[in-house]
């Protein structure tokens, strides 16, 4: 158990790294940048985690961002919407901000779920 905590862990800290406070991620005909509310999360055993994340535009034309979340082994990770959660999305349009705007902001939600197999074992909390 100690190996998948380990590769949660990387994911966090992939998550970290791609999103330190704020990181812009495309750049060219505008800038696509994310922003994670919390980015370091504990879980019990059987729990699954969520990063809400805030997608921010800025740019003059309409644009299709492909979005891909990569967990450890045998964990399932989704993206889904802010609302509603009930559909997994592979990518999102981000429109020009309106004149009176300077962002365009969408909200989505990434969610790692390690496999019910998975246990930690006996006298390890961590």
């Amino acid at each position: 158990m100690k190996r998948r905590l380990l590769a949660f862990g990387i994911l966090v800290v992939c998550l970290v790294a791609l999103l330190p406070l704020s990181s812009v991620l495309a750049q060219g005909e505008g800038t696509i940048e994310l922003t994670a509310s919390y980015y370091k999360l504990e879980i019990t055993s059987g729990s699954s985690v969520e990063f809400t994340i805030n997608v921010e535009y800025t740019g003059d034309v309409a644009r299709v961002f492909d979005l891909t979340a990569t967990g450890p082994a045998d964990w399932t990770t989704s993206i889904t919407p802010s609302y509603p959660r009930d559909k997994q999305i592979l990518d999102i349009r981000m429109e020009p901000p309106e004149e009176d705007e300077t962002v365009y902001t969408e909200m989505i939600v990434v969610t790692a779920t390690p496999a019910s197999w998975l246990t930690p074992e006996l006298g390890n909390t961590r």
